[in-house]
């Protein structure tokens, strides 16, 4: 059996392509330019594979585009459970700009589910437990509805399977009625599922993280870009932030914080070493291109980097 499974419904191969000092509406010359099999599923396997534990991913990839995914795969030692589809996985285009220090994203939709390929999906989920944890991650394709992860996450935990929850909008809505024990919204999403302006306050955003465990939920991360990331259980609460950051990108940041923490879930790590391992982790994502870890060497540079800070529950 996997540790960990990862689900990801639409994924992408992200184009990331670095131009420096961008123009709109201007003739821009490309310095550099890499395609990455990605999707916030994927990235989170690569983290975890990249940790020695035993994952799987699924979801659905376009046979026609699939070999940088499978080349991926490979290398990275992750066990490709994807069902195919007679069509092409949607390019997504990153442009970064090193001197403005911007990233400018144009994503495409994606491909669009039918109920029979839905269906194969779920025999592969639900047959039988096929991990320990299942991280349910990444925006919705079209024709699966907004309550699907609320469904899937009830049918894991039926299963005994525990699950890590990263969504955003209805997904996000629908999906924490369901309990998962890990959640990881960003203070944007938190604004989504509260319908007001949430700052990246921890005075504003620790009482509904305690609303969110008092609801059934075991952990909540709450990531909050330079701010850094609060972690919020039953008992402890704790603030990371980092005191420098080497950003090259901020792609793949939230997947690799959420990877830690699912990798200190299942190594029964306490609140406040999760914390620092996930922005660790996050860390390393800011100065990667690609959901790849650096050496245990330069992993503990950039833990020394960080600031992990007790917070009050009263």
């Amino acid at each position: 059996m996997l540790d960990v499974l990862t689900v990801t419904l639409n994924p992408a191969i992200d184009q990331t392509v670095n131009i420096n000092d961008f123009k709109i509406d201007n003739v821009n010359r490309v310095e550099k330019l890499q395609n990455s099999a990605a999707g916030k599923g994927v990235n989170v396997a690569s983290y975890l594979a990249s940790s020695n534990l035993k994952v799987g991913a699924t979801g659905f990839l376009g046979s026609k585009n699939c070999e940088i995914f499978e080349e991926f795969f490979k290398k990275q030692n992750i066990e490709n459970r994807f069902i195919y589809l007679d069509t092409q996985t949607r390019v997504n285009v990153k442009i970064v700009d090193s001197k403005n220090k911007t990233v400018t994203d144009v994503n495409q939709m994606g491909f669009e589910i039918d109920e029979e390929n839905l269906i194969k999906l779920e025999k592969k989920l639900f047959s039988k437990k096929e991990a320990s944890w299942y991280v349910f991650s990444g925006s919705l394709p079209k024709g699966i509805d907004n309550n699907i992860y609320e469904k899937w996450i009830k049918k894991a935990h039926d299963l005994g399977v525990k699950v890590a929850f990263d969504a955003s909008g209805e997904a996000l809505i629908y999906g924490i009625k369901a309990k998962p024990e890990l959640i990881k919204p960003n203070n944007h999403e938190l604004s989504q599922l509260l319908s007001k302006n949430i700052s990246c306050d921890i005075k504003e955003i620790l009482p509904i993280a305690k609303d969110l465990i008092n609801d059934g939920i075991e952990t909540v991360c709450v990531s909050m870009g330079e701010k850094g990331s609060l972690i919020v259980n039953k008992k402890e609460a704790f603030h990371a932030v980092a005191l420098k950051a080497e950003v090259n990108t901020t792609v793949g940041a939230g997947d690799a914080l959420l990877s830690g923490l699912v990798y200190s879930k299942i190594n029964k790590l306490s609140l406040e070493e999760s914390i620092k391992l996930a922005s660790t982790y996050s860390l390393n994502a800011l100065k990667t291109i690609g959901a790849y870890l650096s050496s245990k060497e330069e992993l503990k540079k950039l833990s020394n980097d960080l600031d992990i800070m007790p917070i009050s529950l009263d």
